[in-house]
C-alpha cells in the first residue's frame, strides 16, 4: 500500500460525509482497513448518469492528472428489469472511460470493468468460454442484467481499440468475503 498515493472511491451519495463514513465502516468491519490507509482514501459522491460522473470540474481536473487505474464495479444487481433500465446509471461507462482517456499525464489510466459470468451464461452446456469479447447477443442470458453487462463489455472493448487504453473486462461470478469474517 506504500506505493499507492490515493484511492478514490466514487459512490452514489448526495454528500461527501456519508460516502467516506460508509467506505471506512465497510473496510473496518471486514478487517480490511489498515490504519495508515485511511488518509489515502478520498470518497467522492457521484451520479453516474451525469457527465463526468457528476463530480465537478475540480475533482475531474485532479483525476485527470493523478489517475492511474480505475476499477469500475458499480452496477445494480436486478434480474427483473430490462437492459434499457440499466442505461441511465450503468451502461454509461463512457463517463469512466472518458476520464481514463483524457488523463493528462504521461500515459492513459487503465480501466478494469467488473462484468459478470452471466454475460456468457446463455451458451449451451457443456461449453468452453474463451477469454475475450462475446460477439453474439445470443450467447448471453435473456435478462436485462447480463445483457447490459455485455453491452458495457463491448463499449469497453471498442474504447480500448480506438484509444489505446489498457481496458480489461473482469467477468466474475460472485464476489464474496473471506472465510473468517465473511466480508
Amino acid at each position: 500500500m506504500q506505493s499507492v498515493h490515493k484511492v478514490y472511491c466514487v459512490d452514489w451519495a448526495s454528500s461527501r460525509s456519508p460516502v467516506f463514513s460508509r467506505v471506512i465502516e465497510t473496510l473496518s468491519a471486514g478487517d480490511l482497513l489498515v490504519a495508515s490507509a485511511s488518509p489515502k482514501i478520498k470518497a467522492l459522491p457521484s451520479d453516474l448518469s451525469q457527465p463526468e460522473l457528476g463530480l465537478g470540474e475540480a475533482v475531474i481536473y485532479e483525476l485527470r492528472h493523478k489517475l492511474t487505474k480505475v476499477i469500475h464495479g458499480a452496477w445494480a444487481v436486478n434480474f427483473n428489469i430490462g437492459a434499457r433500465t440499466f442505461e441511465q446509471q450503468h451502461i454509461r461507462v463512457c463517463s469512466t472511460l472518458s476520464t481514463c482517456v483524457s488523463r493528462r499525464a504521461n500515459k492513459l489510466a487503465q480501466l478494469y470493468f467488473c462484468s459478470s459470468i452471466s454475460a456468457a451464461a446463455g451458451m449451451s452446456l457443456p461449453t468452453h468460454i474463451d477469454e475475450g469479447l462475446i460477439p453474439e447477443l445470443l450467447r448471453v442470458q435473456n435478462m436485462g442484467y447480463p445483457r447490459s453487462k455485455l453491452v458495457a463489455e463491448n463499449i469497453v472493448q471498442v474504447a480500448a481499440e480506438k484509444t489505446g487504453i489498457v481496458a480489461k473486462v473482469l467477468r466474475m461470478g460472485q464476489i464474496v468475503g473471506d472465510t473468517v469474517t465473511g466480508r
